[in-house]
């Protein structure tokens, strides 16, 4: 999803979704289980890994951002998500708060990549 946004952003397309996403990054995912293995205090815990629910028409923005072409977004705003809570999972020492910088330099990896 993340690769056919970053191409629709570069041919100039419009980004009208109101779809939205959870973001979790995968080394946020394997923190967690590296800090999990052998220790007593994460047994049977269910851990949050989600930095934050982002819209769509956001990620086309962060994207745009990043490969420094103005993404085209149009439609209704629409209403701000709610806080994601993951602190539990900052008692094992993985903070996985990136934030929007953290989505623009995933963009920004991913458009190097592709690019060769």
């Amino acid at each position: 999803v993340w690769r056919s946004l970053l191409e629709e952003v570069r041919a100039g397309k419009v980004c009208d979704s109101a779809f939205g996403c959870d973001v979790v990054a995968v080394q946020d995912v394997a923190a967690a289980l590296i800090a999990s293995v052998g220790n007593p205090a994460a047994f049977g815990q269910v851990f949050n890994l989600c930095d934050r629910f982002v819209y769509q028409r956001d990620l086309a923005r962060l994207a745009g951002d990043a490969i420094g072409i103005p993404a085209k977004a149009a439609g209704e705003d629409l209403p701000g998500p709610g806080p994601v809570r993951s602190e539990k999972v900052k008692a094992l020492g993985v903070d996985v708060r990136r934030g929007p910088e953290g989505i623009r330099d995933y963009f920004a990896e991913l458009d190097r990549a592709l690019r060769g």
